[in-house]
């Protein structure tokens, strides 16, 4: 499943795919990415969830996700081949 988080961010619109990448995959704060994107720091929170959101919606439409309590992901099972959800286009 971790295999296909980059396509999937790839997938994103520009707009959510580079405030994505720099907050959860380079782990900028969010007032950094701000700075660098001439943003406020309300408009890279919400693109940051937008994009958390479309996310989690790519990932649960090919997979059955676990969670615990707390929201950390304990199991998962992939109902479709999570190969050709990371392929398309």
């Amino acid at each position: 499943m971790a295999a296909c988080l980059f396509p999937m961010i790839a997938r994103l619109p520009e707009l959510y795919r580079d405030t994505v990448m720099l907050s959860e995959i380079k782990g900028w704060p969010q007032h950094r990415i701000a700075q660098h994107g001439h943003l406020t720091v309300s408009g890279v929170k919400s693109r940051v969830q937008r994009g958390r959101a479309m996310l989690k919606d790519m990932l649960t439409a090919c997979c059955d996700i676990q969670v615990s309590r707390t929201g950390h992901v304990v199991d998962y099972d992939c109902t479709t081949d999570i190969r050709t959800v990371c392929e398309e286009k």
